[in-house]
């Protein structure tokens, strides 16, 4: 008995890890009151919060709850012009923000309060995503995806994604294994090799054309839709096949169990 719950319980963890999505569905829709475009996403895991700056009237980081509610708003007063900000991502080892600005093409540190720490490089980037394993950063730039290392801002490699300059890659985010990049022409989420650029899936999405910036929470995906205010979250809808194979598995294993008791009572009598 011990042994066949062990085997269930390995079955069930292996295919729920194959479970692919076809495509993602919008799950929900949260209005922001009084804030107007959204350039850049990010989310800190270790507060459950989500961030966006504002590259409009002026240049601000806006501090929200994962349903929008507005928790904070800090200046950012240290950018070069109004309307630099871009780009944001969150380093989840030294707690602090990436922030890509497009007036002079740097990459800053600033604290999750707005405050600058530094200048990490100097490149144009439209998003940005932060690897935790290997503590270094992607920045995109139409189909141009380059990787830098956060110690000292340096290029470690670089490619080009989706057969730019015909794609246009606007957001990115890191999903722990692959790049997941938003291309607006084409209206679909791709996922990529972090070290070559090949599509490895991709997911249609019904995002509207104001949609900007890209941020991956749990499995799901944060945009923010500048004609609207409203942070649109999209969920992954499982493959049919795979969740067939699962149930096909489970009632195979199940079948085997009473398989087993009856030639345990045979063997009694």
């Amino acid at each position: 008995m011990k042994r066949l719950i062990a085997i269930v319980f390995v079955g069930v963890f292996l295919l729920s890890g194959v479970v692919n999505a076809t495509s993602y569905n919008l799950e929900s829709t949260f209005s922001v009151s009084g804030i107007w475009r959204i350039d850049g996403l990010a989310f800190d895991d270790s507060t459950g919060h989500l961030f966006g700056v504002n590259a409009a009237s002026t240049d601000r980081l806006y501090e929200f709850t994962t349903d929008g509610t507005l928790i904070n708003s800090f200046s950012l007063g240290f950018l070069p012009g109004v309307g630099a900000s871009r780009s944001l991502t969150y380093n989840s080892h030294t707690g602090s923000l990436y922030l890509g600005e497009g007036v002079e093409g740097r990459i800053y540190e600033v604290t999750t309060n707005g405050t600058q720490v530094g200048i990490l490089t100097s490149m144009h980037s439209k998003g940005l995503a932060y690897n935790s394993s290997t503590n270094t950063l992607f920045a995109s730039d139409i189909g141009l995806i380059s990787e830098i290392d956060t110690g000292n801002g340096n290029l470690l490699n670089s490619f080009n994604a989706l057969n730019s300059p015909e794609n246009h890659i606007r957001g990115i985010a890191f999903n722990g294994s692959n790049i997941l990049a938003y291309e607006t022409r084409g209206k679909r989420i791709y996922e990529l090799n972090s070290t070559n650029g090949e599509v490895i899936n991709s997911f249609g999405v019904d995002i509207p054309t104001y949609e900007t910036g890209l941020t991956f929470v749990e499995g799901k995906i944060y945009t923010f839709n500048n004609a609207t205010d409203e942070f649109h979250v999209y969920a992954p809808i499982p493959e049919p096949t795979t969740m067939l194979l699962l149930g096909t598995g489970l009632v195979g294993l199940a079948g085997t169990r009473r398989k087993n008791k009856k030639r345990v009572r045979i063997s009694h009598t």
